[in-house]
């Protein structure tokens, strides 16, 4: 069937009967568009529904809707004057004005709609709202006018009911500018307990930073609506959706304390959160997020004893700790039980870090060790044989060291920043310090002396430990790399300035006295490169493990 013109006047005839009898043909459980195309159907008599009607009303009114569009009306003026004569109303019913403004009678029509209802839906009255019909034509008028003509009232009337049908939304919501408007239209939609229509509106307020974040009353009227649908609804995906929604706009708070949504909330919060379930899971989240005691009190008290630990461990995974009034026993064990997940989590990603770290390692300490031996010829077999063992032996603990300064930092996310620089720092330069021990006893024959080692290990795992905090790749290399270089030309300046023997002071490597600063700096470039690089091939964040 094609579209025109006559198709308007169509759903005027429609518009008409629903205004005449109050209900939709068939009580709209039946499109009469898709009746006529397989039958001869017509409309059904609006006088049996409404027995003050005249007949030629009924006559009028399936011209109007008849499935022959040459049948009908040639517009909406001429309907309007048979419908006035079928009422025998004369034409001064309208303002004279506008009887021959086709555009200023749809405005009138328009305003006659809205504002009929209007005033009893700001009241909360349930026959306020609109049909869909009446919805449509409204913002058919609506949208050619001037945003100015349009009151904030009728503005929100107009998106409450744009977001209720699913129809012309984005232009509502963006001509509603004021956000607590928006906001208070979506309150009184998530209070229709629909979750249709709230997963709706929950789609246009994440993606609404000017509401964010909300209020304490606020948050608690939309966060009872939300809970109670999780809580009830048969729709697992819809529960776990409605949840993420508060997650998104519920206030988060900096430090454990009296929950900024009210008591109602906490218990709904907490009932969710001691499911053993994914959507438990993701309720004991929330409660992370929002800082929220009470609720931690309430699962402290009802969760069951398999569910206890895992409820309290995803509340101090989202939130980063836990509550003072937690049982040093039970924090204790969420403890170990963190630090279990995240150093055994994805094993393999972990051996695969390690082994490219070690192949830094190995490859850059390798390199040292052959530009620096003591052999006439470049390409000797026992000079590369030798370097390579000596690399990899040394490599395997020092790589140990610097994939320890790293996982600390990024396998930890949620931990204290400066609590994880510092545990990292610690095991790295322990780590690399025993490597050069090793390195220096077995194959420099010098026990290490002084402090210039662990001073240098110290730098580099600091470096490196700092890196885990960057997401950038290629910065996380530059520092690596850079840090390398200052540790091995600077502990070598320092042994040469401060050392009163050759064996005083020892620096991570030895060079011929001989050296060019351009050759140190080459061959210290080298190493580097080998150990920043394949340092950083990686990332063990917390973010890409799924905690």
């Amino acid at each position: 069937m094609k579209i025109s013109s006559k198709s308007d006047l169509y759903s005027f005839g429609i518009l008409l009967f629903e205004i005449f009898t109050g209900q939709l043909p068939w009580g709209g459980e039946s499109a009469l568009g898709l009746k006529q195309l397989y039958s001869d159907c017509e409309i059904p008599d609006p006088c049996e529904l409404n027995g003050a009607l005249p007949p030629l009303f009924r006559d009028i009114l399936r011209r109007v809707t008849s499935a022959d569009p040459s049948r009908r009306p040639p517009s909406a003026s001429e309907i309007m004057k048979m419908v006035r004569y079928a009422f025998d109303m004369k034409d001064s019913s309208l303002p004279g004005a506008l009887s021959g403004d086709q555009a200023a009678l749809r405005a009138h029509d328009a305003d006659d709609l809205i504002y009929q209802n209007l005033a009893r839906w700001a009241a909360g009255a349930d026959n306020g709202e609109l049909g869909l019909t009446k919805f449509a034509l409204i913002h058919r008028d609506y949208k050619t006018r001037d945003k100015r003509e349009i009151t904030d009232d009728a503005g929100a009337f107009m998106l409450f009911h744009a977001l209720k049908y699913g129809y012309k939304d984005d232009y509502w919501w963006a001509n509603v500018s004021n956000p607590s408007d928006r906001l208070s239209t979506t309150q009184r939609l998530f209070a229709m307990q629909n979750e249709v229509i709230a997963a709706r509106v929950l789609d246009r307020l994440a993606g609404d930073d000017s509401l964010r974040p909300l209020t304490a009353d606020q948050s608690s009227k939309v966060a009872v609506s939300l809970l109670e649908m999780a809580a009830k609804s048969k729709n697992r995906t819809l529960s776990r959706r409605l949840l993420s929604g508060l997650q998104a706009i519920a206030p988060t708070a900096s430090a454990w304390g009296s929950s900024q949504l009210n008591p109602e909330v906490n218990t709904l919060l907490g009932e969710l959160a001691i499911e053993d379930s994914d959507l438990g899971d993701q309720a004991a989240q929330v409660t992370g997020r929002l800082h929220s005691q009470p609720t931690v009190d309430f699962i402290l008290k009802r969760a069951g004893k398999d569910r206890l630990l895992p409820a309290l461990l995803e509340i101090q995974q989202s939130a980063g700790s836990l509550p003072a009034g937690v049982p040093l026993g039970i924090r204790l064990r969420v403890a170990l039980e963190w630090i279990g997940q995240r150093l055994t989590f994805r094993p393999a990603r972990l051996f695969g870090a390690y082994l490219l770290t070690l192949t830094g390692a190995a490859f850059g300490i390798a390199s040292q060790v052959y530009l620096t031996f003591r052999l006439p010829e470049f390409m000797d077999i026992a000079r590369i044989s030798s370097s390579l063992e000596r690399g990899l032996i040394t490599g395997t603990v020092f790589g140990l060291g610097l994939f320890l300064a790293r996982m600390i930092v990024e396998r930890f996310h949620g931990a204290n920043p400066l609590l994880r620089m510092t545990l990292g720092t610690v095991a790295g330069t322990v780590g690399m310090n025993i490597a050069m021990f090793i390195f220096h006893v077995l194959f420099v024959n010098t026990p290490p002396d002084g402090f210039l080692i662990t001073l240098g290990c110290a730098f580099i795992a600091f470096v490196h430990a700092l890196g885990g905090l960057i997401r950038s790749r290629v910065l996380r290399v530059l520092l690596s790399t850079g840090a390398v270089i200052l540790a091995i030309t600077g502990t070598w300046w320092l042994h040469l300035t401060m050392a009163a023997t050759i064996t005083d002071l020892t620096p991570l490597f030895y060079y011929d006295f001989s050296w060019s600063a351009s050759k140190i700096l080459f061959t210290s470039t080298l190493v580097a490169l080998w150990i920043g690089v394949f340092g950083n091939l990686t990332r063990l964040g917390a973010e890409e493990t799924g905690y």
